[in-house]
């Protein structure tokens, strides 16, 4: 069963696998991060999907987005994005939400 989890200090090294880099690092007190575990029979959890973004004067700036391979195509970035900008409407103090693509395909799915 996939769940959506919010992920903060105590449980983002679990998520490593889906980020370049080191993601400690790029995680701080204004980064609101959302991931995406499959709960397996054997009780564990899989992170499958890894949404971050920074909230900044009023606005959050997404600056990551990833699914794992075999869990493409299978909307779970939809949820993702739902997720957070559902959450964000509800709060009221978002005023935009904002994501800076390098990849043109990335681009023309998101529009």
């Amino acid at each position: 069963m996939r769940r959506i989890v919010m992920v903060d200090a105590e449980n983002i090294e679990k998520f490593s696998g889906l980020f370049v880099g080191n993601i400690s690092e790029h995680f701080n007190q204004n980064t609101i991060c959302y991931g995406v575990v499959d709960d397996t029979q054997e009780e564990k959890q899989i992170p499958i999907a890894l949404l971050m973004a920074d909230f900044i004067k009023r606005e959050l700036m997404i600056s990551w987005m990833y699914v794992a391979k075999p869990y493409r195509q299978q909307y779970v970035m939809t949820e993702l994005l739902t997720n957070l900008i559902n959450n964000a409407r509800n709060t009221k103090i978002v005023k935009t939400i904002s994501c800076v693509v390098t990849d043109e395909e990335v681009a023309e799915y998101l529009f």
